[in-house]
């Protein structure tokens, strides 16, 4: 059996690629992997509760529709379901410039 589309990509950039964490959530990418959109994974270890679960995933995809980088995969946390969205905003931006330091320069209108 032969694995998945993408699933390759995934793992060259948890393998390969970069980090970078807040309070909020955990970014991994990888310069050289395009994915077709960036991907937001939050566990069941995060909170039992799926409506938890997606009210943090949908934050993290309004977000994130513009972001220019697509090999992204974003580990949300909990204390992301009650940050103000402001709060959230600032730190995809660090995130968009700590990844266009790596690499690609990419620029994301705020």
């Amino acid at each position: 059996m032969s694995a998945p589309k993408g699933s390759r990509g995934l793992e060259r950039i948890f393998k390969e690629g970069k980090r970078f964490s807040t309070v909020y959530f955990t970014a991994r990418w990888h310069p050289q992997v395009e994915l077709d959109k960036p991907i937001i994974v939050v566990g069941q270890k995060t909170s039992k509760k799926a409506t938890v679960r997606n009210r943090i995933r949908r934050r993290f995809r309004s977000l994130l529709k513009d972001f220019p980088q697509k090999g992204l995969v974003i580990l949300g946390r909990l204390p992301a379901e009650k940050a103000p969205f402001r709060v959230l905003k600032n730190e995809v931006v660090r995130l968009q410039r700590r990844v266009g330091e790596n690499g690609q320069r990419r620029h994301w209108s705020n």
